[in-house]
């Protein structure tokens, strides 16, 4: 199992209320913090600022254009699933409630593909991944999944069992 991640994160995500995962692409994350500064100021002031107890499950459009957005959503974790991929968008995910894992993966790795890429879903989905590694998401630790991570979200960890979670999803440039 993945832990949080212990390093220095050069007051990228200081102030939020987890740690990003072990997996985060620090380097991905500053060059993506680069390319659009505007979606992930106002994704991390999100982060650092919502009363989260006190709002409903839903969509919160963060920025004008309403590109970035966030899903705010209480649902059962689930003992199996498939891996999702994404082209246009980058998940932030942040338990409020509960725990669940996710498994990831490289994109090289997914096989039997079941849902074909679209536009309206912005994902693909697949049934396995020969390789990839299960992190831990709670209130103590966040993922930050890019294009090329391949998820598997929504899993439980001791058996099914009810959580609460905002997904920001911040565009890939």
């Amino acid at each position: 199992m993945c832990a949080c991640s212990q390093g220095t994160y050069e007051g990228i995500v200081e102030g939020l209320p987890a740690k990003p995962s072990e997996i985060t692409d620090f380097q991905e994350l500053k060059t993506q913090i680069a390319r659009n500064p505007i979606s992930w100021k106002t994704a991390l002031d999100f982060m650092r600022g919502s009363d989260f107890a006190n709002m409903e499950d839903g969509r919160y459009y963060l920025t004008e254009d309403s590109l970035t957005y966030a899903n705010i959503s209480t649902y059962d974790t689930r003992e199996t699933g498939s891996f999702e991929q994404h082209r246009k968008y980058i998940d932030f995910q942040y338990m409020l409630e509960g725990r669940e894992d996710i498994q990831v993966s490289d994109s090289g790795h997914l096989q039997d593909c079941i849902k074909e890429y679209s536009e309206e879903s912005e994902a693909s989905l697949y049934a396995v991944s020969t390789e990839y590694r299960t992190i831990r998401v709670d209130e103590k630790c966040f993922a930050i999944l890019f294009p090329k991570d391949a998820h598997n979200p929504n899993l439980s960890v001791d058996g099914v069992g009810p959580v609460r979670k905002v997904v920001i999803k911040i565009p890939n440039k």
